[in-house]
Order: structure tokens, then sequence, then C-alpha cells
């Protein structure tokens, strides 16, 4: 992987499967691509939104810990607290 992600090139097309008689949509990251049906798709968009939100937050995590002067070991205990309680908290 690139050290700035940015270098991936990501693209996303819509295609219509003649034989299967299906909209499709097709993900390419780098030089792999995947095809898959719309609803596929929609899954994964939501997952990659959900994703960057815990991303950010993440962030924001760690930028507060600095603010009220957490060691780096605490942050990091902060940060995986925060994690567990997102995997168990109901959608």
């Amino acid at each position: 992987m690139p050290k700035d992600p940015k270098e991936i090139p990501i693209s996303v097309t819509t295609m219509y499967g003649a034989i299967n008689q299906r909209g499709l949509v097709t993900l390419t990251v780098g030089d792999t691509a995947t095809t898959m049906l719309p609803h596929k798709a929609r899954e994964i968009g939501l997952m990659l939104l959900g994703a960057a939100e815990a991303a950010q937050t993440d962030k924001m995590l760690m930028a507060l810990g600095d603010q009220i002067g957490l060691e780096h070991d605490e942050k990091i205990l902060l940060l995986r607290s925060m994690r567990e309680w997102r995997q168990k908290k109901p959608n």
C-alpha cells in the first residue's frame, strides 16, 4: 500500500448485464475490480460511511486526549474503550 492512501486510484461504474438482465456496479481499487449487485454496493457504501465516521471520531478522541493531558498509553486505552463501545451499541 502506498504511504499516502490518496495515491490509490478508486472508481465506481455501473453497467447492465445483458445475460442476467440486472443492473450491476463495478468497484475498482487500484488494479482490482469487482462487480456486484446494487444491494451489495449500497451495503459496502454504508460500511465505508460508518468507517469514515469512526476514523474521524478516533482522530477527535486522540486530539481530546492530547488537550486534556493524557499520556499515550491512556489515550490508547480510551480509544480501545470507544471502539469496544462502538461494537456493542445497537445500530
